[in-house]
């Protein structure tokens, strides 16, 4: 048997829809177990199943809520937005993925930055937004991150 076979034989993990089709979405299936949990519950449990701990996505605006103090986060540098300089083309072109990206969010890049309090003390803080062409880290990302560091 060499090592091919082995993971040949491995089984390999479908991903199904990750909702139920229910109206209200109020039920989940885990990727992870495929439990169906109760959409309350999972949120109470910060988007981690509690059946197999697999981890779900999560928003920045969840990250927040989940970690620092109640209505304490203020943005910075939301004005800033990824330019085509080089005008990049692959598959299709930079600008295609700009706007694309844009039209499938809230956030205007893959990184949203501010200030925040943590048990009462100021925090600067920069979260990595995967819905925005998959959290990839651009000019725009590094000018904000260096920003906030600065």
């Amino acid at each position: 048997m060499s090592i091919l076979d082995w993971f040949d034989k491995k089984e390999k993990k479908t991903v199904n829809s990750e909702k139920l089709n229910i109206p209200g979405n109020l039920w989940i299936k885990c990727v992870g177990c495929n439990e169906i949990i109760f959409k309350k519950d999972l949120e109470t449990n910060l988007m981690v199943c509690m059946h197999c701990n697999h981890h779900f996505k999560i928003s920045p605006a969840q990250r927040l809520s989940y970690i620092f103090d109640f209505d304490t986060f203020e943005e910075v540098d939301s004005d800033l937005e990824p330019k085509d300089f080089l005008k990049f083309t692959d598959t299709m072109s930079y600008q295609s993925r700009i706007d694309s990206a844009k039209k499938k969010n809230i956030n205007k890049e893959a990184v949203v930055i501010g200030h925040v309090k943590l048990k009462k003390l100021p925090v600067n803080v920069a979260i990595m937004d995967f819905s925005y062409m998959g959290g990839s880290m651009g000019a725009v990302v590094g000018e904000k991150i260096t920003r906030l560091i600065e």
